[in-house]
């Protein structure tokens, strides 16, 4: 009974023992597999990395290995890339000294790269690119397919009798589908809407202000901001007369821009713009001054071509008059409309 007994405990042990060495055998470790895409039945780019235990001498080889539905048909040499802890290394049809000699093999679902006279140190990190994002050299044109079933997969990659492997979950779609609406804006805005030349003079031209006292400086009145996503931009017209003062009116310039002068009667504007895409038309974008509109007709004054951020315009007014202008308290209101141009 007890010789029964020890050799019944033998066994045992000795099976342990086996287990054990099982569990620590040598292998590849594998740090991740990346698809460009999961989508079943889908060519896509590949990307593997992994930590090489031991040296890969000249002369051997690591071996990629699909599992069955894999397709790498087209696939050559172009189409691989293998870098050791960084640095790439030479892929060719064939290995011949510093080159690494690729052989793909679509029927048995392998890529095999072979070194010519280079080895990899043990410990390398070693970086596989399968497909067109393999750029070193001549860059891919083709890709892995991938297999037409939602399910599981194992890649394997072995080099020097080690072996990694990489389980890759491929599914029927890895795309979702979102919308949304964008809404058309546009925004305008004036920021002072009263403004006023004072009491005019022969002796000078004079320029309105947001005081209405008016000045002899030329000074801007006020500001107008425009901006849209309409992609054709928009355009900002005014509508309205000269200065009247019943049937007494100062001229406007026209739309052919002029220096104001004194002792002469004119009315006119002009602008400057910063910010965005839009412009000062013309002919109000002229250092002279110029007014074309009328009560029954507008006339442009800037404009976007395309969608614009917020453009800031700046605005003058100029008149001057004669020593004939008749007295009186002269006005008129301007009106400025923007358009988006979609």
């Amino acid at each position: 009974m007890k010789i029964f007994s020890k050799k019944f405990f033998s066994r045992i042990l000795t099976v342990a023992i086996l287990i054990n060495s099982f569990v620590t055998s040598n292998s590849l470790a594998a740090d991740s597999a990346s698809f460009s895409t999961l989508k079943m039945n889908t060519a896509a780019n590949h990307t593997f990395t992994f930590v090489i235990p031991g040296e890969v001498t000249a002369g051997n080889s690591i071996v990629v290995t699909y599992p069955a539905d894999f397709a790498l048909t087209s696939l050559d040499y172009t189409d691989i890339d293998l870098s050791d802890d960084g640095a790439p290394l030479t892929m060719a049809a064939s290995p011949l000294t510093t080159n690494w000699g690729v052989t793909v093999t679509p029927g048995a679902r392998t890529i095999t790269i072979t070194s010519g006279t280079g080895t990899i140190a043990a410990s390398s990190v070693m970086i596989l690119k399968v497909g067109t994002h393999a750029a070193v050299g001549t860059a891919g044109t083709h890709q892995a397919t991938n297999p037409t079933t939602a399910n599981t997969y194992s890649i394997t990659i072995a080099a020097g009798g080690s072996t990694a492997y990489m389980a890759v979950s491929i599914v029927s779609n890895d795309q979702v589908a979102l919308s949304a609406v964008v809404g058309q804006t546009l925004s305008f805005s004036i920021s002072d809407n009263s403004i006023g030349f004072g009491t005019l003079s022969t002796d000078a031209p004079s320029y309105a202000t947001g005081d209405a006292v008016g000045t002899t400086v030329e000074t801007s009145a006020h500001t107008i901001t425009a901006s849209t996503n309409a992609g054709s931009g928009y355009t900002i017209t005014v509508l309205g007369d000269t200065l009247e003062a019943g049937v007494e009116s100062i001229a406007a310039i026209g739309g052919t821009a002029a220096a104001l002068a004194a002792g002469s009667a004119q009315f006119g504007l002009r602008a400057t713009a910063a910010g965005g895409s839009g412009a000062v038309s013309s002919p109000y974008a002229s250092a002279d001054y110029a007014y074309a509109a009328i009560a029954s007709a507008t006339d442009e004054v800037a404009a976007s071509v395309s969608a614009s951020a917020a453009t800031t315009y700046t605005v003058y007014y100029g008149a001057s008059i004669s020593s004939q202008t008749e007295p009186g308290s002269y006005s008129t209101t301007l009106t400025y409309t923007i358009a988006a141009n979609y």
